[in-house]
């Protein structure tokens, strides 16, 4: 895209920086976006579950920017990266899951609301814990 690189501390390509801690990387052929700051990628993966307890189907919750932006992909407890795919639509959501920064782990939490999903999909090959901080923009 001809935007300034990401890189790690050890000089590896992460992205390109296309706004204040705003990420694309190209993974696969597809343009992902993503968060990062100089510790990295934040661990910042939230989905939501049809069932009670974080079981059944997981989906990624659907932003509205997503239909003019590459997809936005969230770090999950252990760095793999995960977005959405398809066309959204509405589920009962029954139940949710993030990252606990206190805890550093997800947690679950249930609750229930009706929500605009995509599929959430590991994006194949890309492990955020693998790239190490500081990160910095050149």
């Amino acid at each position: 895209m001809g935007l300034p690189n990401i890189y790690d501390a050890n000089g590896k390509p992460v992205g390109e920086a296309v706004g204040y801690e705003t990420g694309y990387r190209n993974i696969k052929g597809t343009w992902y976006q993503f968060n990062f700051d100089e510790n990295g990628v934040p661990k910042n993966a939230f989905f939501v579950f049809t069932g009670a307890n974080c079981t059944q189907t997981g989906y990624d919750y659907y932003y509205w920017d997503a239909i003019t932006l590459p997809p936005f992909v969230r770090a999950d407890a252990g760095g793999a990266l995960w977005g959405g795919t398809g066309d959204p639509f509405y589920v009962n959501v029954n139940s949710y899951a993030f990252y606990d920064t206190s805890w550093q782990a997800m947690h679950c939490e249930n609750y229930s609301w009706q929500a605009l999903v995509v599929k959430a999909v590991d994006v194949d090959g890309v492990d955020a814990s693998t790239w190490k901080a500081p990160f910095s923009v050149k």
